[in-house]
């Protein structure tokens, strides 16, 4: 089904939690084609539960996600989840993706095979196909996670801590990556991370979470109308650097 103009995924008054742990209430929150948001905040604020409850693998405490008809999502996820016991290749990884699309018992196809080829030469790693996963450096593993999540052909990929643990030329490479992934064929991105630094660089709005608290903002608004100051409980401020980069830093004045 193609998809129109309309909001792909809605939260409307959620309330996301565990148990009778409520983490954020009242969240309304809209991702449309072609947005890219962060989900930014301290660890344990509830980053990873709002990413359950958006790609439904977890229901709201309440409130409701409304969810446009045959939308597809790529998850990719951390690199820290990898089981690398079994030597998988990149190519055996990748193909992984497509499994949900299959029949049960069904072995891959022409489709499913175009798809994986597809994706491994949108992230620059069709040379990587036969190599073990486990022998890979982090930048590759990501990009082969990220290829992974194309195979769905998805409307909104969602990236969860995707440069953790990188260098400085990783981080950047994995960025551009995304940033092509979104602006070549329109992809709706949503970005979770504790990395506020990293989000800045290229996402367009961003939702704060923290301590049964959240916020939904431009990334200008963000930054320019003291929200930080809120949420850290502490003087900030963003320090903007050329090629587009971001530090965010405690305020000495």
């Amino acid at each position: 089904m193609k998809l129109n103009n309309q909001a792909l995924v809605e939260f409307c008054d959620v309330t996301i939690g565990y148990g009778r742990k409520r983490l954020a209430e009242n969240i309304n929150w809209r991702v449309e084609r072609r947005a890219l948001w962060g989900i930014v905040g301290p660890n344990g604020a509830g980053k990873t539960t709002m990413l359950r409850v958006l790609l439904g693998l977890l229901e709201p405490l309440a409130g409701r996600v409304k969810r446009t008809p045959g939308v597809r999502y790529g998850y990719v996820k951390q690199r820290e989840a990898l089981n690398e016991t079994y030597p998988f290749t990149v190519g055996e990884v990748v193909m992984t993706g497509r499994y949900g699309l299959m029949s049960w018992l069904a072995r891959p196809g022409a489709d499913d095979h175009a798809a994986v080829e597809e994706a491994l030469v949108r992230t620059g790693i069709a040379d990587l196909r036969d190599q073990p996963m486990r022998e890979l450096s982090g930048g590759q593993k990501q990009r082969t996670l990220i290829a992974r999540a194309l195979t769905a052909r998805p409307d909104v990929v969602v990236l969860d801590e995707p440069t953790n643990d990188m260098d400085i030329a990783g981080e950047q490479s994995v960025l551009n990556l995304i940033q092509q992934i979104h602006e070549r064929d329109g992809t709706a991105v949503i970005i979770v991370s504790h990395l506020l630094n990293t989000v800045l660089q290229i996402a367009e709005n961003l939702v704060f979470l923290k301590e049964n608290e959240y916020g939904v903002f431009s990334k200008a608004d963000f930054i320019g109308q003291n929200h930080l100051e809120r949420f850290y409980g502490m003087p900030i401020q963003v320090l903007e650097h050329p090629g587009g980069s971001y530090s965010v830093v405690p305020n000495s004045e």
